[in-house]
């Protein structure tokens, strides 16, 4: 797979910190062309951040991707810091790891490397 990681920002900080450590990266700047792509490609994993989604449509683009790629694991990257925000775009979605902006680039990095290790030790195939 060329593909193992997919990121839904425009944030300038975030796309250079990470394609500077992953190469097997692919970048979408809007969350039609990231769903599409999901469920083509079946991504590992997916990083998204909230400021490229529709306000309040949060939670059924999670829900889209989850339904269309299962194993895929979601990092979400929140603009809005509120605990019922949270509750919301968590309620019945496969997000693996939830931050808040200004984002702890560090933290992201060591959750994309477990990520990654666990998929480099098994097979990762949908039937």
């Amino acid at each position: 797979m060329n593909n193992k990681i997919c990121l839904l920002s425009n944030d300038q900080e975030i796309k250079q910190s990470l394609i500077s450590k992953y190469r097997h990266m692919q970048i979408f700047d809007n969350y039609i062309s990231l769903i599409t792509s999901a469920l083509i490609n079946k991504f590992p994993m997916i990083i998204i951040d909230s400021i490229e989604l529709p306000i309040f449509n949060e939670q059924k683009i999670i829900n889209s991707i989850n339904n269309f790629s299962p194993k895929s694991k979601i990092i979400f990257i929140s603009r809005i810091d509120d605990i019922e925000y949270q509750k919301i775009v968590r309620n019945n979605n496969q997000i693996t790891y939830f931050s808040n902006y200004p984002v702890d680039m560090f933290s992201i990095e060591r959750i994309i490397n477990a990520i990654l290790d666990d998929y480099d030790k098994m097979e990762y195939s949908y039937e």
